[in-house]
């Protein structure tokens, strides 16, 4: 029915389009002329509510508000009424507003014996807890944020009481229990989507809030059963999200074993060995000379200095037209691609044989040729650490193995309370609404029909 009725706007809209437009009415200049009387009587209004509030703030400060109650004192106090109000007892003729705005600071300066409002005209915007020192929730409102907007009247930056008493009045076996089963419920969804966390994934307690509200219900429930099924209702939810949890954790572990951790060993033992490739290859190739620089063969020619082949690097990145990869060459062994990457901004050596090794550029002539060096003397150290992390896959693997066939905790608990459960609500007729007595008759039978109704 909600659903429903969230289109009910959308529906009048659209039906007073379609008849405007069947009587040739100009839609846009109908809503353009609204909209200037709409601005029209902003215009005829602002001006009163910008003299009024500042006329009472400056009657009081000028002492004429002080004046008139003194003067009007003996009347008010012959019929009860304390003589601060005559300025709001005056102004309450011309404006509401500034009626309202002048009991707040009443209430403020002066306190009140008690103050009794709604949610909607109390709530949001109502400032008057300076002298508040307890809070009575007569009934129970349909939403959470209803129940938080009264207390946030009291409980507020401003309050001289350091303490401050919430009251909530219920009756026993009356409608109140419904209603704050209903607030309870809607305290849980709201909690569990401000925390960002899916209810199936983690199975978390009920916030403070929510249990507030179940502590309130659990009052108006005279029934020892019902407290009873209340409780298990919530142990009952913590515990189906606890095995809910645990097998989505099932179902992601049998993904992992099936596919991720083969996957990923797999691409480690081909790493190795491509590690092993790549070192066996840098060996057969070394040739170093006096200043421990191997030559470098380019597409100039070979070259035999450091210097030369710095020198060399840095002119080709500058030749650069374009950021895709070309090939300048062999050094020890490995196929040498020249690369800019245009993220970055910066220009890439890409070692090439079995595996491919990216080595970004300096500007320094001898500090690329020491990169490039580094990079291809740390082929064991990458070798030893991939072997490391395959042993802990493997370990991992195993674990999750063992883990998959683990069954849930919490089963046993979980069966007894749900039978528990299933006893009180048949106990309490609470499921079976084919039992429910409606307008005094049972919704599994059929009403009675009168003589004249089987005639017609």
């Amino acid at each position: 029915m909600t659903k429903l009725f969230s289109f009910v706007p959308a529906l009048i809209t659209v039906f007073a389009c379609i008849l405007a437009m069947s009587k040739g009415v100009d839609i846009y200049s109908a809503m353009v002329n609204g909209a200037k009387k709409g601005l029209h009587t902003l215009a005829a209004i602002m001006p009163a509510m910008l003299c009024l509030f500042p006329a009472v703030s400056f009657l009081r400060a000028s002492g004429a508000a002080d004046a008139l109650g003194a003067l009007v004192s003996p009347l008010l106090g012959a019929l009860g009424v304390p003589p601060e109000s005559a300025l709001m007892l005056l102004i309450r003729p011309l404006s509401g507003s500034a009626a309202m705005g002048s009991a707040a600071e009443l209430i403020n300066s002066f306190g009140a014996d008690s103050l009794i409002g709604s949610t909607q005209k109390m709530g949001a915007g109502t400032n008057v807890q300076t002298k508040l020192a307890a809070l009575h929730h007569l009934d129970c409102p349909w939403r959470p944020s209803d129940l938080q907007q009264r207390e946030g009247r009291i409980i507020r930056q401003g309050n001289e009481n350091k303490e401050v008493d919430i009251y909530t009045y219920v009756t026993e076996n009356t409608f109140d229990s419904y209603l704050y089963q209903l607030v309870e419920s809607k305290q849980k969804f709201i909690g569990q989507i401000m925390t960002s966390k899916s209810p199936v994934r983690s199975a978390e307690d009920i916030d403070e809030t929510a249990l507030s509200y179940a502590e309130i219900k659990a009052l108006c429930a005279g029934n020892p059963h019902i407290k009873e099924k209340m409780d298990l209702d919530i142990d009952v939810s913590r515990l189906k999200l606890l095995k809910a949890n645990h097998l989505s954790q099932r179902y992601a572990l049998e993904d992992q074993i099936l596919k991720e951790f083969p996957q990923k060993i797999k691409s480690l033992e081909q790493r190795i060995e491509g590690y092993r490739a790549d070192i066996d290859q840098r060996k057969r190739n070394t040739e170093p000379n006096e200043d421990g620089f191997s030559p470098m063969f380019m597409p100039g020619g070979t070259v035999r200095e450091k210097k030369a082949a710095g020198d060399a690097i840095l002119g080709l990145c500058k030749s650069m037209t374009s950021p895709n990869p070309i090939s300048i060459g062999q050094y020890r062994g490995f196929d040498m691609e020249l690369s800019f990457d245009t993220f970055s901004r910066e220009y890439k050596i890409t070692l090439i044989h079995q595996l491919r090794h990216t080595v970004t550029l300096g500007t320094d002539i001898f500090g690329n040729i020491q990169r490039l060096d580094n990079t291809l003397g740390a082929f064991e150290e990458r070798m030893a650490a991939c072997a490391e992390q395959l042993e802990n896959t493997r370990v991992q693997l195993e674990n999750a193995k063992a883990e998959v066939h683990k069954p849930f905790s919490q089963e046993e608990e979980l069966k007894a309370k749900s039978e528990r459960l299933n006893e009180l609500n048949a106990m309490l007729n609470l499921d079976k609404r084919e039992n429910e007595i409606v307008d005094g008759e049972r919704a599994d039978e059929e009403p009675s029909r009168s003589s004249d109704d089987r005639e017609r």
